[in-house]
């Protein structure tokens, strides 16, 4: 269900231009999610291991936020892991996840090296890090922490909640000037909020917290979420150059960005798999309406993709490429 309702959100199609990094950034991380989820129901299992080692591999070659959010994601797994083997309520004795998890670490670099043996120089804070990478200069004013996390509170809420506003951009200057666009359909909102909902409901009820699924879903929502909220933002006061043009009016110029916030949508989207779950469980008229519910919004999302095709090039047509008009 939930899989079915990603593959159809429009902002992979409409905005398919901005895609180009944080698309394949996404998928991959997607994947350590899932060969997280094989490891975790099997970690006696080598293959496991060594294809958990692949996907990470894979994401720590692409985009740099993706980087950072797949080794906090696995950090914290194996940190988990780890505890539970002292406690004796995990599969593998201490010595044997150890291990396992040397291992893991070793493919991982060793496939990074025979991608390019070039990527040796980047082992490391770097890896992370790098320098001279998504740096641009700003000539405003930075304001106060407050300020900071109030300003990027309101852009995460119209990008995740809201469908878009003030600090975003219209179809037309968005396909022309890369600006911020809302990556989440305004119909699936209450979905997945609902989705969260539930796992916080559920978690009541859960003995061992750590191993509840429904704790992951909160704490990877939290991790790709919360610490955008630390983005610089700067004002730039009137009479300020902005480009090659001069500044009338002040503006917060904010530097969080949609690929930033994408990672978000791996978390969304299982708390609406959380959901439907749920629902199954249920008596057969919640589960025919939950059917109906999610084959309703394929079916508009699917319609939106082959509506917004062809409505593109006639979009970008009537754009004004100055956008003065």
């Amino acid at each position: 269900m939930a899989t079915a309702l990603l593959a159809v959100n429009p902002t992979f199609s409409q905005y398919q231009h901005e895609m180009i990094i944080a698309g394949p950034s996404l998928m991959a991380f997607l994947l350590v999610i899932e060969r997280l989820q094989a490891t975790a129901s099997r970690p006696h299992r080598w293959i496991g291991w060594l294809t958990l080692s692949g996907a990470t591999a894979l994401t720590l070659l692409l985009y740099g936020p993706g980087r950072i959010l797949t080794l906090a994601v696995v950090g914290l797994w194996l940190l988990k892991s780890l505890i539970r083997a002292w406690r004796r309520e995990y599969p593998l004795l201490p010595t044997a996840l150890l291990l396992r998890a040397t291992g893991f670490a070793g493919t991982t670099v060793a496939l990074l090296l025979v991608a390019s043996p070039s990527n040796a120089r980047f082992l490391g804070p770097s890896l992370l890090f790098p320098r001279n990478s998504e740096n641009f200069l700003v000539s405003g004013t930075p304001i106060s922490p407050l300020e900071v996390v109030g300003t990027n509170l309101r852009i995460v809420a119209e990008s995740l909640l809201l469908g878009g506003g003030s600090y975003h951009s219209s179809f037309l200057e968005a396909t022309l000037i890369q600006g911020r666009v809302p990556i989440i359909p305004l119909l699936l909102v209450p979905l997945y909020l609902a989705g969260f909902l539930l796992c916080v409901f559920q978690l009541r009820f859960s003995r061992r917290i750590l191993d509840s699924p429904y704790a992951a879903i909160l704490s990877l929502a939290v991790l790709t979420c919360v610490p955008m909220l630390t983005s610089s933002v700067h004002l730039l006061a009137a009479g300020d150059p902005l480009g090659s043009y001069v500044n009338n009016q002040d503006i917060w110029q904010a530097t969080i960005v949609n690929y930033r916030l994408m990672y978000f949508l791996a978390s969304a989207y299982l708390a609406i798999a959380a959901l439907g779950a749920w629902a199954l469980r249920g008596q057969l008229v919640v589960r025919i309406l939950a059917g109906l519910l999610v084959g309703t919004l394929v079916a508009l999302g699917t319609w939106s993709l082959i509506h917004g095709r062809d409505a593109f090039a006639q979009r970008v047509a009537a754009a004004d490429p100055s956008l003065s008009g």
